[in-house]
């Protein structure tokens, strides 16, 4: 299961590193396949070992399909930016895990603005969706402007029953 999720993961993410030339990149390939194969399996053994027990069968299934990639997108986040955290000035290391950690930062956050904005274009295409959300905004901003001028008239009349003793 892990060695599963790990490479389907690693093999769509290879694919966002930024191209090199051709010396560079077939070194490159070669560093870059067993480092991030190493961190995947490390990141994933460890959370396996850590969540294994806790949750059972059906829990992973709903996980999972409320997930799908997201989870695993941010597990693997976390563990390479504390693998990128941990290392103290290998400029190999850094470069090749710096440009990778970019790549899945670019490509995660261009994933949820997209996600974003086909949730709000799903939401305001459905009719009922877009009149309840119409009327729920006018409902808010009707209470929101009658306790305002709610407190308003209070101070006005406050006010106006001061001016009236001052007078009689």
């Amino acid at each position: 299961m892990v060695t599963e999720i790990t490479g389907q993961t690693v093999t769509n993410k290879l694919h966002n590193v930024p191209a090199m030339n051709d010396a560079t990149n077939d070194i490159y390939r070669d560093i870059e396949s067993e480092v991030v194969r190493e961190i995947m399996r490390d990141a994933a053994y460890d959370i396996h070992n850590s969540q294994r027990g806790q949750v059972s069968q059906v829990q992973f299934n709903a996980i999972e399909k409320q997930a799908q990639n997201k989870l695993l997108d941010t597990i693997f986040l976390d563990q390479l930016i504390g693998k990128y955290i941990k290392q103290n000035g290998s400029v190999v290391d850094v470069d090749d895990l710096s440009r990778f950690l970019d790549a899945t930062i670019l490509d995660n956050l261009i994933y949820q603005y997209e996600d974003i904005q086909d949730n709000r274009s799903r939401t305001l295409d459905n009719y009922a969706l877009r009149k309840f959300h119409l009327n729920s905004f006018m409902n808010m901003t009707m209470d929101l402007l009658l306790t305002e001028l709610s407190a308003s008239l209070i101070e006005d009349m406050k006010d106006l029953d001061e001016q009236e003793r001052r007078i009689f």
